[in-house]
């Protein structure tokens, strides 16, 4: 536990457990003036005792404890299980809890055993404190992520704000992962400003301030503000660090702080003759993954793929997808380029439109090219309009823009023909009259004002 100020508390923490390997973290948030924590699990699958339900076919189960005191009292006594789902090889097990507390000071205790081992035990104990104000400008401690998806289920344990976040206990970025994703909510009641964000990295435990990676943002004021934050650690060698989120106002006066230790971790380079992943791609596979390439290649490689796409040597259209893999990701090609894939596949089915695949739609490639947006909105029952979609990248690496967004509609109503209207991200189109166009059907010579959303969803952040 470490206090940040009189009243602002790091909170996020990880502790590597032992017998039964889990890791727990634990984060604070408020919601209808009430404060929670969230309580967060990690569970190697391979360190716990499986019980066979049919052939080859296997499950673990783990009995988990939670117990949280005030001085010697119980407030919270809480205990469930935790099942794998039913597979060939036990997965690593992940969970969400949350609990409703005042503020105070509390000590935190988790159990866990193994139902199919009763002597593999092991515990975790620890400490924090809850500090909220509500007549104050207040963070949210901060909350790592391993993904994050839009929810389609509410009531998904981690669905939050509209997000489903997929806790990262550990705290520890290996070096095939390139960006650092968490989750932060701002609490600023009955105020009117625009706030200045600012997050980034610090060598850790050094007595410094230097600071690495710096991120600006700026956000309106709300009760209840989400943050949704990346920042890309490609080039963050080895080490520990400290996360660090400022809010500051108008006046560049300090309102919150908040920050969490992280972790990066490189492993040796995979040597290249391990390298296998081209090995078992059809033809069809082949030149699958090749256009899917589009997206992401360099503009000095676009002709070349084009080329190699048109050839009906195999041999070369192997060797180019190798290489480009190889290029862009030295120590993880196979890891990475199945990482890919997945979300090409993914995307494929989500933006699929005609005979094009989903990646060569402007939204698939979008996609592609600069990462799931941090918000979406999606527009279908404006009547002066055609259906419309507005993405929105808080931080935009590429180009180094904040709060960048991209304005796609489908003016032929064609089934999930969307096209990109307008966006302010350098080097992609930006369009001056998109009102005009957006609102062309509405009267001849003119755009009518009534009724009209899309200059406020484009504007507001």
């Amino acid at each position: 536990m470490r206090v940040i100020g009189p009243s602002l508390l790091f909170l996020l923490s990880s502790q590597l457990l032992f017998a039964i390997e889990a890791k727990v973290a634990y984060a604070s948030f408020q919601q209808d003036d009430k404060a929670y924590i969230e309580l967060y699990a990690h569970i190697k699958g391979q360190s716990l005792q499986y019980e066979m339900v049919s052939d080859s076919l296997y499950r673990a189960s783990v009995a988990v404890t939670v117990i949280i005191r005030q001085s010697d009292q119980i407030i919270i006594a809480d205990k469930f299980n935790l099942l794998s789902p039913v597979a060939t090889r036990v997965p690593d097990l992940v969970d969400l809890k949350r609990y409703v507390l005042p503020n105070g000071a509390y000590s935190l205790e988790v159990q866990f055993l193994d139902n199919n081992d009763p002597e593999n035990t092991t515990q975790s104990l620890s400490g924090f404190v809850i500090d909220y104000n509500d007549d104050a400008v207040m963070l949210s401690d901060l909350e790592l992520l391993v993904s994050v998806a839009p929810a389609k289920d509410p009531n998904h344990p981690f669905t939050k704000q509209r997000y489903q976040l997929e806790p990262l206990v550990d705290a520890t970025y290996p070096g095939y992962t390139d960006k650092l994703l968490f989750y932060a909510e701002l609490y600023a009641p009955e105020r009117s400003d625009i706030f200045q964000l600012k997050y980034f990295l610090r060598k850790a435990r050094t007595y410094t301030d230097q600071e690495l990676k710096i991120a600006y943002q700026k956000r309106k004021a709300k009760s209840l503000r989400p943050l949704l934050l990346a920042l890309d650690i490609g080039d963050v060698p080895t080490g520990e660090y400290e996360l660090v989120l400022e809010v500051r106002d108008s006046n560049n006066i300090l309102q919150a702080t908040k920050s969490t230790i992280i972790r990066r971790e490189f492993e040796m380079a995979i040597p290249i003759e391990d390298i296998h992943f081209d090995d078992t791609l059809s033809a069809e596979d082949l030149r699958y993954s090749l256009r899917a390439l589009s997206p992401i290649i360099a503009n000095n490689q676009a002709d070349t793929l084009n080329r190699v796409l048109k050839q009906k040597d195999l041999a070369q259209k192997r060797q180019f997808l190798v290489d480009f893999w190889r290029t862009r990701s030295p120590r993880y090609p196979d890891y990475n380029y199945m990482k890919y894939m997945e979300v090409v596949q993914a995307v494929d089915k989500l933006f699929k439109s005609g005979f094009r695949f989903g990646f060569e739609t402007d939204r698939g490639y979008c996609y592609l090219r600069y990462g799931q947006p941090d918000d979406i909105i999606n527009v279908k029952d404006e009547p002066s309009a055609p259906p419309y979609e507005i993405w929105s990248y808080y931080q935009f690496p590429v180009t180094k823009q904040n709060n960048v967004k991209f304005l796609f509609y489908n003016p032929n109503l064609a089934a999930g023909d969307y096209v990109l209207l307008h966006s302010d991200a350098i080097g992609e189109r930006n369009n001056p009259n998109w009102e005009a166009d957006l609102y062309r059907r509405n009267a001849p010579g003119g755009v009518a004002e009534f009724g009209r959303r899309a200059r406020e969803l484009m504007s507001d952040f």
